[in-house]
C-alpha cells in the first residue's frame, strides 16, 4: 500500500509540472494562478501545496527536471583530460552543438521550456533563477569551447591576433543568438541546417575548418 501511495505522489506531482509547463507557456508564468494549475491537472489547490510551498518552488522543479541542449552538449564533451585526449576536439564540439540544434528543433517539451524561460518569465527577484539558470547554461557553453580553442594543438591554428576566450564568445554569441531568433518563429527556417552552416562558417573563420572535417 506505502508502494502505491508513494507512485501516486509522483503521478500527481507529475500532473502538476505538465499543467503548470502548458499554462506557463500559454499565460506566461506571473499569470498563471496556482488554482487554474490545480484545474488543468485535476486536482485540488491543496494537493499542490503538498508537493511544493508555492509557486517560485514549483517553477524551480519544472527548471530542474528540463534538460538543457547547450548543457547537455557541454557535458557530453567530458572533463578536461577527455577533451585533451580527443583526436579532434573541435569536431567533437561540433557534433554536440548540432546534436544540441536537433533537441531544440525536434523534442517540443524542451521548446516549451526554452519559450518560458527565454519569453515568458518576469525576471523578479523571485524569479532570480531562471535567470542564472540562463546565464550559467551559456557561460558553460562558452567555457566549454574556449578550453577546447585554448588547447596548445588548436590555438596554433587560430586567426593571428584572436584569441580562445573571443574565438568562444563568438560562437556563443552566434549560436544562441540564432536559437532566440528561431524561438520567436519557430517553423520560418531550418534550425538545424542553419546551425550547421553558422557553426562551420564561424570555425572556418577563426581558422578552426580544417578541425572540423
Amino acid at each position: 500500500m506505502a508502494r502505491k501511495t508513494k507512485e501516486d505522489a509522483e503521478k500527481t506531482r507529475c500532473q502538476i509540472l505538465d499543467a503548470a509547463e502548458m499554462l506557463f507557456q500559454a499565460q506566461g508564468v506571473s499569470r498563471t494562478s496556482l488554482q487554474a494549475i490545480a484545474s488543468q491537472a485535476g486536482i485540488t489547490r491543496g494537493a499542490i501545496y503538498w508537493h511544493f510551498k508555492d509557486k517560485g518552488d514549483l517553477f524551480n522543479a519544472l527548471m530542474d527536471r528540463t534538460i538543457w541542449p547547450m548543457e547537455q552538449a557541454c557535458q557530453e564533451s567530458g572533463s578536461d583530460e577527455a577533451i585533451a585526449s580527443d583526436p579532434n576536439p573541435v569536431a567533437s564540439l561540433r557534433q554536440h552543438q548540432l546534436e544540441a540544434m536537433h533537441t531544440i528543433a525536434h523534442n517540443p517539451r524542451v521548446r516549451r521550456m526554452l519559450e518560458i524561460a527565454i519569453y515568458q518569465v518576469e525576471l523578479t527577484d523571485d524569479m532570480k533563477v531562471v535567470r542564472d539558470k540562463v546565464f550559467e547554461s551559456q557561460e558553460n557553453f562558452y567555457e566549454r569551447n574556449r578550453r577546447v580553442f585554448a588547447l596548445p594543438r588548436i590555438a596554433h591554428h587560430l586567426r593571428p591576433g584572436l584569441t580562445p576566450e573571443s574565438a568562444a564568445r563568438t560562437m556563443q554569441s552566434m549560436l544562441f543568438g540564432l536559437i532566440d531568433t528561431w524561438m520567436l518563429t519557430p517553423g520560418h527556417f531550418d534550425l538545424e541546417a542553419s546551425g550547421r552552416q553558422a557553426i562551420d562558417t564561424i570555425l572556418h573563420g577563426i581558422g578552426l575548418g580544417v578541425w572540423a572535417e
